[in-house]
């Protein structure tokens, strides 16, 4: 386990949390010095998006097996 974290010390998670309890996960995780924040939310679109400012990608289409990338 230690090579393995040394190897990829950095990583996120994106969890689905049920709207109105986001405090409730983000708390552990701020509980231990962690950084995390409400990043997005679901919608019925099937499309995982990322957005800065006014430009947004999408880089999961769940209608498709398809994952495009974050470059255009």
């Amino acid at each position: 386990m230690k090579d393995w974290l040394t190897c990829f010390p950095a990583y996120g998670f994106l969890l689905c949390v049920p709207q109105g309890r986001e405090a409730d996960c983000l708390a552990p995780f701020h509980a231990r010095g962690l950084d995390a924040t409400v990043v997005g939310m679901i919608d019925k679109s099937g499309l995982l998006a990322l957005r800065s400012g006014e430009v947004e990608v999408t880089v999961l289409d769940l209608t498709s097996d398809r994952v495009t990338g974050l470059a255009r």
